[in-house]
């Protein structure tokens, strides 16, 4: 007979790096760099010198995001790893994912939401902050030029269309500053005390007690680079973390 069963709960999504929806995938045999391999499955890798390496390092760009370290397919799993263990080898070929669908395991406090922006992290690791890990929220870092005054910059966050990158910030006045974008261009001046608000950032500059002149200055940095909107979460994660990615060049 049948089993009648009823989930009260979502089910486990799978493991990370678990290959989902195979017919829309294109994967490729790469070779590990043995003296820097990445650590896990279901990571964003880059192809250095010919070789995969894991994202790992704050001048890494968007564009070194070559693809996703997968299970071996159609393997999934080496065989001899306890249930829910992710071993990757460490010299060798790998699968990396260039383009479909793939499991990974979330980090940061932020929820995936089904469409949602993916960042990967390059700075600023902590406990469930892995670097080259998936997150899905930016995470902001501001310094302080030799200024003058002392007013501090908050609420930051990030605009319907992120860019990864840091934004310059640079007074004209007491009050009155200039923005410039990670590309270079310049954003729409801003006020001290009044929300900026713009596609790509949005942040308010409060007043100390001793005022800005002109040349203070900012710079806001990210801790995570921001994927092409063709890379996204299909919906939130389970219980354990995982969500599926989807994956486009």
């Amino acid at each position: 007979m049948p089993s009648l069963q009823a989930y009260q709960f979502r089910m486990p999504a799978g493991f990370a790096g678990d290959l989902q929806r195979a017919e829309a995938a294109i994967i490729e045999p790469q070779q590990i760099d043995a003296a820097a391999p990445p650590l896990a499955f279901g990571v964003p890798v880059k192809l250095v010198s010919g070789k995969i390496q894991p994202i790992n390092s704050a001048s890494d760009g968007v564009t070194s995001v070559y693809g996703v370290n997968l299970r071996p397919y159609p393997i999934q799993g080496n065989g001899t790893d306890p249930l829910g263990t992710s071993t990757p080898p460490t010299s060798g070929v790998t699968d990396i994912l260039k383009q479909g669908y793939v499991n990974i395991a979330l980090g940061g406090n932020a929820a995936a939401a089904k469409g949602g922006r993916v960042y990967v992290r390059t700075a600023n690791a902590s406990a469930g902050k892995p670097l080259g890990g998936f997150e899905a929220a930016p995470e902001y870092a501001v310094t302080a030029g030799s200024n003058t005054g002392n007013g501090t910059v908050g609420s930051i966050s990030g605009g319907a269309l992120p860019v990864s990158g840091s934004y310059g910030i640079k007074f004209t006045s007491a009050t009155a500053f200039t923005v410039t974008a990670p590309d270079g261009a310049s954003l729409p001046p801003g006020v001290v005390g009044t929300p900026y608000a713009n596609p790509q950032i949005n942040f308010t500059i409060t007043a100390g007690g001793t005022a800005f002149v002109a040349n203070d200055s900012f710079t806001i940095g990210q801790n995570l680079i921001v994927l092409p909107a063709r890379w996204y979460f299909t919906g939130p994660a389970d219980a354990y973390g995982i969500t599926e990615l989807a994956v486009n060049p």
